[in-house]
């Protein structure tokens, strides 16, 4: 018997894949333009441009590599039990570790191909100066075991859960706890039971704290911390300790689809949606009446906990920042940066996943041609979808906004770049809009549901992130005063509200011929139309005269 015969069959489908190729390209051609614009602003300070140098590059790759299982194989058992093909491979001869760790070797494919591609644009800060070959070695091993860790953790959730969107989320939030809920553990434990004297009162503290203490091996994010220096003592254990979760997640992920495979056949029911009353606007009279379309559109959304655990997140985070700024703690600069930055895109990619999730399952189930079947207008069922993403999602963007809102009106940050407040609270607006939009585009395309999701988030935001880098890079090499920051990024701002509202107009266009593309019929999409009232057939049909 072959070893692995699982592995076969997903190579061969993603060798034909074309995202195989582009996405390793892409990955290479981002970093690469990274180094050439960082090489070219010089920017100042210890260690000249090499040290920046790798430590953008590094922290790329680093962020790539921990979305592979979100990207890769969070959908990967999952999709196997919704689809009922779960227990068609147990039928076989194969097992629980055949199909897992067949599916990780496959799906790994595409991320070890981008980390290869990397590796060599991380190597060209070599000669620039202020990196060691010792510093190269140690981020590739790390960013290796940071890919085991992140399939693993995919897999893992993958095994727990059947619907697409939840399987996403969830492997996203695991990620993010393991990555920073050990190293709070750490510093909370040196803050409580590390003071002067604690040990000394309380000998039984101090067991205590080294377990709490050591908690920090079982963050990623501290073994990427310690390769930045090269082989230190802290990062082999941390290594050894992600390596053993991994092998721990899958072996239980190889455990649990074996012993239960029963729920191949059991697919997720959406919640019930009681049956409600809602506004619709009827001419020029508002009246209260039943709306079937947006009731189908709210079947499968998230309920309210996610939404309101996520609005607490940031509006904690918001009085915590400000808290740390009157306090005059000038490391928190560079936790606000990152971390306000990390909660709008978490947002916008939850509201990306909330709006694709239904549509896309729709599609691929036929149950959108089936919809479109009735005498319901197209546009009605657009509008339909991205109604009830805003009405569930509204209080997190109303959340995430009083939170920049918070911390922004402090004081000092006020008087150097108090203009990010009204740009931020805008691209809220403007970046879920579009999200909204173009989701619902990609979504009808009936492609697989992760891949739709990164690629409409990558589609919207990926160019604003890109323009935003390069300014950062270019002012780092020069002398910009307050003033010159707060009129570039008004003028960034205004640039992606334009971007957004020029994607919002293509999509809406291209969305006028919903039945075309629900039917697969790409030409039509292409260009915007309206159907004919009758289409030319290829022959004519047979007379019944000539017949008779």
């Amino acid at each position: 018997m072959q070893f692995l015969p699982i592995v076969q069959r997903e190579l061969l489908v993603a060798a034909r894949r074309r995202s195989t190729y582009l996405f390793r390209a892409f990955s290479a051609g981002i970093l690469l333009a990274v180094f050439a614009l960082v090489l070219a602003a010089k920017p100042p300070g210890p260690g000249g441009p090499g040290t920046m140098l790798f430590w953008l590059l590094s922290s790329l790759m680093f962020f790539e590599c921990m979305l592979a299982g979100v990207r890769y194989t969070s959908d990967c058992l999952s999709e196997e039990k919704r689809e009922g093909t779960l227990g068609l491979l147990f039928l076989t001869s194969l097992n629980g570790f055949d199909i897992v760790f067949g599916k990780i070797i496959a799906r790994a494919a595409p991320a070890v191909y981008n980390l290869v591609a990397g590796i060599p644009i991380l190597a060209l800060t070599l000669p620039v100066g202020g990196v060691t070959g010792n510093q190269i070695l140690a981020h590739s091993i790390t960013f290796l075991v940071a890919i085991l860790l992140s399939l693993s953790a995919g897999a893992f959730v993958s095994s727990r859960g059947t619907g697409e969107r939840s399987v996403l989320t969830q492997t996203l939030a695991f990620l993010l706890f393991l990555s920073f809920l050990p190293l709070l553990i750490t510093e909370f434990s040196a803050w409580i039971l590390g003071g002067a004297g604690r040990f000394y009162l309380f000998p039984s503290w101090e067991k205590l704290f080294s377990i709490l203490h050591d908690a920090r091996f079982l963050s990623p994010y501290h073994a990427f911390a310690q390769a930045q220096r090269g082989f230190v003592p802290d990062l082999q254990p941390t290594l050894w300790t992600l390596v053993a979760i991994s092998i721990v997640l899958l072996s239980y992920a190889s455990w649990r689809i074996q012993s239960r495979s029963d729920e191949s056949d059991r697919v997720e029911a959406a919640p019930k949606v009681a049956a409600r009353r809602v506004i619709v606007r009827t001419g020029s009279v508002w009246s209260f009446d039943f709306n079937p379309v947006l009731w189908l559109a709210s079947c499968g959304r998230s309920g309210w906990p996610p939404v309101v655990g996520i609005s607490m997140l940031f509006l904690s985070f918001g009085l915590i920042c400000r808290v740390a700024l009157e306090s005059g703690w000038n490391w928190i600069r560079f936790v606000l940066i990152f971390g306000t930055l990390g909660a709008h895109w978490l947002y916008k990619f939850l509201v990306t996943a909330e709006t694709c999730r239904q549509l896309n399952h729709d599609k691929r189930t036929g149950a959108l041609e089936i919809l479109l079947t009735t005498p319901v207008a197209a546009a009605e069922v657009v509008r339909a979808h991205i109604v009830a993403t805003r009405k569930r999602w509204l209080p997190a963007g109303v959340a995430l906004a009083t939170m920049n809102t918070i911390w922004m009106l402090e004081e000092s940050f006020m008087r150097d770049l108090g203009v990010l407040l009204p740009v931020s609270i805008a691209l809220i607006v403007f970046d879920s809009y579009a999200l909204s939009w173009r989701a619902v585009l990609n979504a009808v395309r009936g492609d697989r549901y992760g891949p739709t999701v990164f690629r409409t988030f990558l589609q919207v935001m990926g160019a604003p992130f890109a323009a935003v880098v390069v300014i950062v890079l270019l002012l780092l090499g020069s002398s910009a005063n307050d003033e010159t920051l707060a009129v570039t990024f008004t003028f960034w701002g205004a640039a992606t509200a334009i971007f957004d509202t020029f994607l919002i107009l293509n999509t809406r266009s291209r969305l006028a011929n919903l039945r075309a593309l629900a039917a697969g019929d790409q030409a039509l999409v292409r260009r915007p139309c309206q159907f004919p009232a009758s289409l030319p057939l290829k022959r004519p049909l047979p007379s019944l005269a000539a017949d008779a």
